[in-house]
């Protein structure tokens, strides 16, 4: 598998792989489909046979509500798995769509048996990744729920930014924001109007800079502290995984 892998780069932060791990997870990577900004990747409702790994781009689960909203529910990067939570499901829960152009690589969920049957680390590890994806979904629900606009956005990149760090990405205190102000208010509840008056705010604060898609964290100490940011992917417990 290649170096350049943002799977084995996510999942080796957390863990040493030996070259029986890598070769596994080779099988995830081995077909790759092309998307293009705005295309639809599947659509609620459709079978469930396949996962992906998402190899680059940005990704996003949503739904409609019955007053015609959109609402984001998740947020995929390179490096994540795209249907491990709904693999108890006959039938996809929701539509995913590219917010980037990117490169998906799709995979029979049956293949996650083989990990599980010859690699019992991996398969903890895996486990604790989806796991650690349900923590932060509370977070974020959390601030959703709880914290003012200028909270939740500080939130939201916070959380982008931490995943980026660790799947290999060459993130320093900039990224390319590939999500539109809409698309960042249908995963925060809020307009595009006030997601764009409140990301001026921070800007005027001194928090942050947006300039042609760019966004880069001027002040992080000042974010976390906007909204009392626990990086909780920074490092998981492993000390419960088996040997091998």
């Amino acid at each position: 598998m290649s170096a350049e892998s943002c799977l084995v780069a996510k999942l080796g932060h957390y863990t040493d792989l030996g070259n029986a791990d890598r070769l596994l997870l080779q099988d995830f990577e081995k077909e790759e489909l092309t998307f293009k900004k705005r295309d639809l990747v599947r659509r609620e409702g459709e079978p469930t046979r396949s996962l992906f790994v998402v190899k680059r781009g940005w990704f996003f689960g949503h739904s409609m509500l019955p007053s015609g909203k959109r609402q984001v529910h998740r947020v995929f990067l390179p490096g994540d798995f795209i249907g491990t939570h709904e693999i108890v499901c006959a039938e996809a829960t929701y539509d995913i769509s590219a917010a980037s152009d990117g490169v998906l690589c799709p995979f029979d969920k049956s293949g996650l048996k083989v990990v599980f049957t010859r690699s019992p680390r991996l398969t903890a590890l895996l486990y604790s990744i989806e796991a650690l994806d349900q923590v932060t979904q509370d977070d974020r629900l959390r601030a959703v729920s709880r914290m003012d606009a200028a909270g939740r956005l500080a939130h939201f990149f916070l959380q982008m930014f931490s995943r980026l760090r660790i799947s290999g990405e060459q993130v320093g205190r900039s990224i390319r924001l590939e999500m539109s102000q809409e698309l960042i208010g249908d995963t925060l509840g809020l307009t595009g109007i006030h997601v764009n008056r409140t990301l001026k705010q921070l800007s005027d604060e001194g928090l942050i800079e947006l300039s042609a898609g760019v966004l880069t964290l001027t002040d992080e100490a000042g974010l976390k502290a906007l909204c009392d940011f626990d990086d909780m992917h920074y490092r998981i417990d492993t000390s419960w995984f088996p040997d091998t």
